[in-house]
């Protein structure tokens, strides 16, 4: 028995240091290239139009990875029980409810009163976010920690990894995301070039800047819009309370970090077909490693997982045959056919050379789903060519999603699945493992 438990101890000694190691080479790679400037024309000039409003990543990178690499040695985590662990993290999903509660209830108040009064009326309110802000920021590094290797764990067991070690390693931080600069071609719905900024600018900024981009490239359109997450290193995870959302979106981070070093990863920005492919991709591993986090370690919330998809029969070829979930009778208002319709239309008129036409329908569509309750602020070329590339989202227009779906189904495992696709350099590699009827 003691021989065991000193093995026990040298093997958890042994893969701390290896992600020790991966994090401090890590570093030092970021160190070295840091804010590489853009290498085309036009991302040049897109660059020169976002001023000073891009996000410093490499100061945030350097930053993030000292923080993990010092946590990595420490793991505090390991001194708590499944228990423990389980009731940190539901404490601190409350945690992070009730401060966005708190900040919606002061933004209220000093709506409705002069700045003076104002202060005075909040002034409880803000001692109790600040004092909530605190408490948050003293487990931010354990929860994180309880998180990672949580999301690990099933990594390995659905193959990526062996004696406790998953390369690269699961790392994740909660944060402020920046924003994202889309912008895509007029005549058609394809990815351009893309900058991301920092958080938090004013919404006013954001049309200003999307207006500077139309101005300045006549053929494109550009859209500024918040995202969920992002595949830096740690995986950049927004703050919020939904624990299903979050292990889903850990693990989808982690399949990009997985990826780069595989072809697919490589050739993410080749074209909307490969963008698709990753993000899709992505997509399939958080859903189904998110999933296996929340049924073992928070079972109390399994109700609120989504249904797992049926894979199609066969794989769809073009965007009208997607076979979607069940939806509601036609005469009922369905927010994902009447996207699904919005992108099909515009991408018809599109083909048409129909530029104008397509830009007012989708305006008028903007103008519907708004009414509905759907708050989108602005609906054009860039918002499908960001949005559509998850071909599992309702904004997409190609059948991709149905493709990789299918192609899941035929698979004996996950880790086959994402081995299979991890080689793929072109849509047609995919395309050549269809089935030709």
């Amino acid at each position: 028995m003691k021989d065991l438990l000193s093995w026990e101890r040298w093997r958890r000694w042994l893969v701390c240091a290896a992600r020790l190691v991966f994090v401090v080479g890590a570093i030092l790679a970021l160190v070295a290239t840091a804010d590489p400037p853009p290498e085309d024309y036009y991302s040049h000039q897109l660059w020169d139009r976002a001023g000073g409003l891009a996000f410093d990543f490499g100061s945030w990178e350097i930053r993030a990875l000292l923080n993990k690499a010092g946590n990595e040695w420490i793991a505090p985590q390991d001194t708590l029980t499944l228990e423990q662990r389980h009731d940190l993290v539901i404490a601190y999903m409350a945690g992070i409810s009730q401060s966005s509660r708190l900040r919606g209830e002061i933004n209220q108040v000093y709506s409705q009163y002069e700045e003076t009064e104002a202060s005075k009326e909040a002034a409880s309110k803000e001692q109790e976010l600040a004092n909530l802000r605190t408490w948050l920021a003293t487990r931010q590094n354990l929860v994180e920690g309880i998180l990672e290797e949580q999301v690990s764990t099933e990594l390995e067991a659905e193959g990526f990894g062996r004696a406790g070690v998953v390369l690269p390693p699961v790392k994740i931080r909660f944060t402020p995301l920046p924003l994202l600069l889309v912008t895509s071609l007029r005549a058609e719905i394809t990815r351009e070039g893309d900058i991301h900024l920092k958080a938090g600018i004013p919404v006013g900024e954001q049309e200003q800047l999307e207006e500077i981009v139309d101005l300045a490239f006549e053929d494109k359109r550009a859209l500024v819009t918040p995202i969920g997450g992002l595949s830096a290193y740690p995986a950049m995870i927004l703050e919020i309370d939904n624990l299903v959302w979050l292990v889903d979106t850990f693990a989808h981070e982690w399949t990009h970090h997985w990826l780069i070093a595989h072809p697919l990863g490589a050739h993410y920005t080749d074209s909307g077909e490969m963008t698709s492919m990753n993000e899709t991709t992505a997509s399939i591993v958080g859903r189904e490693i998110g999933r296996r986090v929340i049924l073992k370690y928070y079972p109390e919330l399994a109700e609120q997982l989504p249904p797992l998809p049926v894979p199609p029969e066969k794989p769809p070829m073009t965007g009208g045959e997607i076979v979607w979930p069940d939806e509601p009778p036609a005469d009922q208002f369905d927010y994902g056919r009447e996207m699904r319709e919005t992108r099909l239309r515009v991408d018809e008129l599109l083909s048409q050379g129909e530029i104008e036409e397509a830009e007012t329908y989708m305006e008028a569509r903007r103008q519907m789903f708004v009414e509905r309750g759907y708050n989108i602020r602005k609906l054009n070329q860039a918002y499908f060519a960001f949005y559509g590339s998850y071909a599992t989202s309702p904004s997409t227009g190609n059948p991709i999603g149905g493709q990789l779906e299918w192609l899941r189904g035929q698979s004996v495992s996950l880790l086959n699945y994402l081995q299979t696709v991890a080689r793929f350099t072109t849509h047609q590699d995919l395309l050549d493992l269809l089935p030709k009827e």
